[in-house]
């Protein structure tokens, strides 16, 4: 305490000799001579160096110990630090340097400088929809800057100068008052449809684009047709002179910029198709980058000083500068997404959901990743108000659900139920509980279309947000849904701990009111073992596991498949036994009284059974396809990553502040939160594969690894078209994808081999045989996709080396 004591009282004789003195009261031997850091600031202070001193003092501090004067706050010293700085204080001149741009905007422009000035603007665009502010880019345009601080009356278009309609003004002057103008007003009103479009949606500030605005308003009182008549006129009065390269030039530009104006406007009879549309939006941008050598820099229109006219908080920042190479890509980038995007839109509505969903994640892995614009249009074609557009209501949706998925059985879902007003009838309480389940599971349903629209990274976090959703939906089917079989005990929207519900017994479920409660829970199950497996595969895919864990989360992976799995074998099961019972009955009891009412109840009974037969093929190919497969390759992967860790060629790091249990159950957090989980998962990860060693994970690795390439190489043989899908485009990104799994496959079996005959080595070399080989092993990660591979699985590359190099 001592030595802490004479330290603090030597820091603060140190401080008190810093403090600065008035000039009277010091000789004037007393000042440092030739110090170039001393400097008079006022006519009786002077400054000097002090970081000697400063630094003397600060090592008599221990650490965490902390000198602070009360009269010098926070505030203050924040405020000391910006004041001055060119990087804090936008009020900061240098020397020579005026507060405002000397820069004419009503300055008469030749078309090369019109050209150059709308490249620029083009650049700043791109620039944008990357991610940076308009501060930084539209906004320090000089020519926009008078357009939007000018004082005008509702839905009148601002002006450069006064005389646009003078006839007799020179032609310099009409470029810029027609062409310039009109392009100008055209790109804030793309910025205004921009931020429109995608504040309406989920978004996430500076994650995915900067929406402020900095109190400017971007005419959002102008309609869009209004700026596209604009741009049109400029066009015709483009076309009326002389042909030349600049006319040509300027022509393409402004059509581009009246395409993105009218690109979300109300469609009418005999325009084009928004694929059509954003086709030829892209070979505009190919025209603008062929012309862009007629273009002549204006650097003087725009000016960093733009951003002190700006109601912002935020220090000046430099202007964001392209190539307009890359600007054009950009933009080229963002068509290309805009039209995939427009896939979506025209669905048809008996679209499978399922396809959707693909078609969704597809998208959302496109490389690069599509722009924030792109995705925001896709929500607002696909949701409206958190409910699918082109399908209608979001009963539809649950309903081609629950057909594709859990009850392939028409004479349930056919609609005849919702026509029974008799409340003792169980058709009529089998309706009631519809209407409950898609009042009550609309929005989590919703939820999960609008996760898949974000960027690659949020989806991930996006998706812990819905399990508990789901989860608390199931709690609340429990209890409603108490003459289901094994379903009715231990039902709590809050119980202590977590309750696993199991599949109900197939035979005890024989009439309509538990089929029906059945088919909701399960299709409920369904929902949350998806979003785990999403939530699991993105994990993989962002490489947020570590090496010693990948075994775990595979085998909570191969889980969630395995389990999703069951609930459609359990599902198929019900649905067959109760059609088969049905039909049974329906032959019992049936009297028929003339030939030609029995061959037609025939024909009707026969063409309900090849409906049934076709909803049980697509139940049964989507069991193969996106489960049973992964399921046994996802084992395959935990059962040699196992053997990886057990042989020690992936070490366990020594971590202080962590045990290995508190990290899995880090990692498996949204599902402990869960009180009544989907799955049944392991709580401690020295469970899992507990009973195998050494080379039997190998064989048990081996097993499964055939009947998963098998399931793959039956299922890419059964090419679904995008037709049978709904959805253009979907059949590529299946096969894409079905391809990754099964070169995955083909990995996994090549390292099962090599670990297989690096182990016969291993044990030769402990018998007393020479041996000089070990073994080198590569996570290659997110590096799986130069490869061909899909992202989710961790492909390890085992070498052998020499041990005596």
């Amino acid at each position: 305490m001592s030595n802490a004591s004479s330290q603090a009282d030597r820091l603060a004789q140190d401080y008190s000799q810093l403090d600065i003195q008035d000039e009277s009261q010091r000789s004037s031997e007393s000042r440092p001579h030739g110090n170039p850091f001393e400097k008079v600031v006022r006519a009786h202070h002077y400054a000097r160096d002090i970081t000697t001193d400063f630094a003397r003092a600060c090592k008599g501090l221990e650490v965490g110990q902390l000198v602070k004067d009360e009269n010098f706050t926070l505030f203050e010293s924040v405020q000391a630090l910006e004041v001055m700085d060119p990087k804090m204080d936008s009020g900061c001149l240098e020397v020579g340097e005026t507060l405002e741009d000397n820069y004419n905007v009503s300055a008469p422009l030749y078309p090369d400088g019109v050209v150059g000035i709308i490249d620029q603007l083009l650049s700043y665009e791109a620039a944008w929809h990357q991610g940076y502010p308009l501060s930084q880019t539209l906004f320090t345009s000089l020519h926009i800057d008078h357009l939007l601080t000018q004082k005008r009356a509702p839905n009148v278009l601002p002006t450069f100068t006064a005389r646009c309609d003078d006839e007799a003004a020179p032609i310099e002057v009409k470029f810029l008052e027609t062409v310039l103008q009109a392009y100008c007003i055209g790109i804030v009103k793309s910025c205004d449809i921009v931020l429109e479009m995608v504040t309406a949606q989920n978004y996430y500030e500076e994650e995915d684009l900067t929406t402020q605005t900095y109190q400017r308003d971007l005419l959002t009182d102008v309609p869009d047709q209004q700026c596209a008549t604009l741009l049109e006129d400029a066009c015709s009065w483009l076309r009326d002179r002389r042909k030349d390269n600049y006319t040509d030039a300027l022509i393409v530009r402004l059509e581009a910029r009246k395409t993105f104006v009218e690109s979300f406007a109300p469609a009418e009879n005999g325009t084009s198709s928004p694929v059509e549309r954003w086709t030829a939006q892209k070979e505009r941008y190919k025209s603008i980058r062929d012309s862009h050598h007629l273009a002549s820099s204006v650097k003087t229109a725009f000016s960093s000083k733009m951003h002190r006219k700006l109601a912002s908080t935020a220090p000046p920042r430099p202007p964001i500068e392209l190539s307009f190479d890359d600007s054009i890509d950009e933009l080229s980038r963002m068509c290309d997404d805009l039209m995939e995007a427009s896939f979506v839109g025209i669905y048809e509505q008996n679209a499978s959901p399922e396809s959707i969903r693909s078609y969704l994640w597809s998208y959302s892995s496109r490389t690069p990743a599509p722009s924030t614009f792109a995705r925001a249009a896709l929500q607002s074609l696909l949701l409206s108000d958190g409910r699918p557009a082109g399908a209608g209501e979001i009963e539809t949706l649950v309903l081609n659900e629950l057909k594709e998925s859990v009850i392939p059985i028409d004479s349930i879902l056919d609609g005849s139920f919702w026509e029974i007003e008799v409340p003792t009838d169980p058709r009529y309480e089998v309706a009631r509980k519809f209407d409950w389940f898609f009042e009550r599971a609309a929005q989590p349903f919703a939820n999960v279309f609008r996760a898949l629209c974000q960027n690659r990274c949020r989806i991930r976090r996006f998706l812990t947000n819905i399990l508990p959703e789901f989860d608390d939906l199931s709690a609340e089917m429990m209890q409603a849904f108490a003459t289901l079989p094994g379903h009715a005990e231990g039902a709590s929207e809050k119980p202590l701990k977590r309750v696993y519900h199991p599949l109900p017994d197939p035979a005890k479920i024989n009439d309509h009111i538990s089929l029906t409660e059945n088919a909701l829970l399960a299709v409920t199950r369904l929902q949350s073992l998806r979003v785990i497996q999403w939530m699991i595969q993105l994990g993989f895919e962002q490489d947020i596991y570590q090496p010693h864990e990948l075994s775990n989360l595979y085998h909570v992976f191969s889980l969630a498949c395995g389990s999703a799995a069951d609930v459609l074998q359990n599902t198929i099961t019900v649905v067959v036994a109760y059609q088969e019972e049905s039909s049974v009955s329906k032959a019992q009891n049936f009297n028929l009284a003339t030939k030609s009412e029995l061959l037609q109840t025939r024909r009707l009974r026969l063409s309900s059974q090849a409906a049934f037969a076709r909803g049980l093929s697509q139940v049964n190919r989507r069991h193969r396809s996106s489960l049973r497969a992964p399921s046994g390759l996802t084992d395959v992967h935990s059962k040699f990553y196992r053997f990886l860790c057990q042989q020690g060629l992936i070490p366990q790091p020594t971590l202080s502040y962590t045990t290995p249990i508190l990290q899995y159950q880090l990692r498996i957090r949204p599902l402990l939160l869960l009180a009544h989980p989907p799955m049944l998962f392991p709580e401690d990860p020295s469970s899992i594969n507990e009973d195998l060693h050494g080379v039997e994970l190998l064989t048990a690795a081996d097993k499964n690894l055939e009947e998963a390439s098998k399931s793959m190489q039956n299922l890419l043989k059964q090419r679904v078209t995008s037709r049978a899908l709904g959805i253009e485009g979907v059949e590529r990104a299946w096969e894409t994808d079905a391809k990754g799994v099964l070169r995955a496959a083909v990995g996994a079996r090549l390292n099962v081999k090599r670990a297989r005959d690096w182990w016969d080595t291993e044990r030769r070399r402990n018998e007393g045989e020479p041996h000089d080989l070990s073994v080198k092993i590569l996570t290659v990660g997110a590096e799986a996709a130069s490869k061909g591979m899909w992202l989710a699985w961790t492909i390890p590359e085992i070498s052998t080396v020499d041990s005596n190099a």
